[in-house]
């Protein structure tokens, strides 16, 4: 039984085991993490809500949503527009999976988050997969989320990436 539970610093030392795993560094945390670091990142006072995962009592991973208009993309220095009844009424959302045996479970563990805590807030969601990510893509877009834009954009190590904004509406 998939839930989501609200991340506190208990949880610290278990993203960070996740933080540091391979398939979790290729497409999000981007690099090796020091458990400081982690606990700097996800106690910030930021208006972000953060989840944990949980199969059948077990954390499986983590999982945050904000309100777009708090974050807004940029693309060089310019910030990334969508239609204004989006901006104001989308959450943005990120997930990883830090179990590796739990990673057919994505769209499932997405679908419910969606319904149980997105779609309860807000009419739409926007997702940002790098490009290169074509296993978030496919799973996205089996969760109803279609291509809006592409950005070029610089990812938090400062390297050149390329986004595909993916857009779900409730």
């Amino acid at each position: 039984m998939i839930m989501f539970r609200s991340f506190t610093s208990d949880d610290i030392p278990i993203v960070y085991q996740w933080f540091n795993r391979p398939h979790v560094q290729e497409f999000y945390s981007l690099r090796e993490w020091t458990i400081d670091e982690v606990q700097n990142k996800l106690t910030e006072e930021k208006p972000i809500w953060r989840w944990i995962i949980e199969n059948a009592g077990a954390p499986i991973g983590y999982i945050q949503h904000y309100r777009v208009c708090d974050f807004p993309w940029k693309e060089g220095e310019s910030i990334v527009h969508f239609e204004e009844i989006i901006e104001n009424n989308a959450a943005g959302l990120d997930l990883f999976l830090g179990d590796p045996e739990s990673m057919g479970m994505g769209s499932r563990i997405l679908l419910q988050f969606l319904q149980e805590r997105i779609w309860t807030q807000f009419r739409y969601c926007i997702v940002d997969p790098d490009v290169r990510n074509a296993r978030s893509i496919k799973m996205f877009e089996k969760c109803c989320f279609v291509k809006a834009k592409r950005i070029a954009t610089v990812d938090a190590l400062g390297r050149k990436v390329q986004l595909e904004l993916m857009v779900a509406e409730a």
